[in-house]
């Protein structure tokens, strides 16, 4: 059993703590668990989207942690399929997740998805798209390229996505998009520190043309809008950035994320994905940049979108 007083591991002021990185993922997992149980009355519980950590048998466990709030206030999580999983929170209530989902960014408008298709397989005639519907694996009539789905995730995150953009910027709003995309499928990323360090030492300014300067407020965003628009659609990406000034994601189907994971960190390891980008002129200098997409393929499977 875990008990913790989330303050011994926020910083002084109470954000989340850089480094090390098992730190900042547990604080992260307890933070979610606050996020869930602090609006609750006492002798109230929830399902959550946190995941059991635990391997019984030597085999990942498939539950959701469950978290209940005490009379005497303190949160109590507990994982009900293997039982195994047990976590108490104390002294949470002065944390910023203690009332539960951060308030809506100010001045984002919701993304409205382009293809909008009828259930009977028409199109929709208000979007104008004149595609027809295709069933798909993801329970929607038709799949939109998720390099699509990432620009419009990432336009949203920026003050002014039809303007002149760094690269660093543009960069930086998609790794948003990817991390709040996966998180909500629960394959959370692991430490953006020091990709986003490489962006602010490339653009110091790298912020200003971002709508907030908390990473964890813009994930966020993608995450709830994933679940808002998207709540079917089960790609999990895998590789996300900016090839020939497009947007450029490889993903691959839930059911198929560890094999394929796998493969795309092979090809890190031996070289073969930066190889890939430098020959694509992957380089983040540059400003004055506009977002373009193009095609898109499944693990294996590559996509730009357009």
């Amino acid at each position: 059993m875990l008990v913790v007083d989330p303050w011994h591991w926020l910083a002084e002021d109470g954000s989340l703590p850089v480094a090390p990185r098992i730190l900042r993922t547990q604080t992260i997992r307890v933070a979610r668990l606050i996020e869930c149980g602090g609006p609750l009355r006492p002798g109230e519980a929830r399902e959550t989207l946190v995941e059991c950590p635990r391997r019984p048998g030597g085999r990942a466990c498939e539950g959701l942690l469950v978290v209940a709030k005490r009379r005497d206030e303190t949160l109590f999580a507990a994982c009900p399929a293997c039982c195994n999983e047990q976590v108490v929170i104390h002294n949470w209530q002065g944390t910023r997740w203690a009332r539960g989902p951060a308030s809506p960014l100010a001045g984002i408008e919701p993304i409205a998805p382009r293809d909008r298709i009828a259930p009977d397989g028409k199109v929709d005639a208000r979007s104008g798209d004149r595609r027809a519907a295709v069933p798909s694996r993801t329970g929607i009539s038709e799949e939109r390229k998720l390099s699509a789905i990432f620009k419009d995730l990432a336009s949203a995150m920026l003050k002014a996505p039809e303007g002149a953009l760094s690269s660093e910027a543009m960069h930086a709003a998609l790794l948003f998009a990817n991390a709040g995309w996966n998180r909500s499928l629960g394959h959370p990323p692991g430490s953006l520190d020091r990709l986003l360090a490489d962006f602010e030492k490339s653009r110091p300014r790298l912020w200003d043309e971002l709508r907030s300067r908390d990473p964890e407020e813009l994930i966020g965003l993608a995450e709830r809008e994933k679940r808002r628009l998207y709540s079917n659609d089960r790609r999990v990406a895998l590789v996300c950035g900016m090839r020939r000034g497009k947007v450029h994601v490889e993903w691959c189907y839930e059911e198929n994320y560890a094999a394929a994971a796998r493969r795309v960190e092979a090809r890190i390891l031996d070289g073969g994905l930066f190889r890939e980008r430098r020959r694509a002129g992957g380089s983040l200098r540059g400003d004055g940049r506009s977002w373009e997409s193009r095609g898109e393929r499944p693990s294996g499977n590559r996509g730009d979108c357009s």
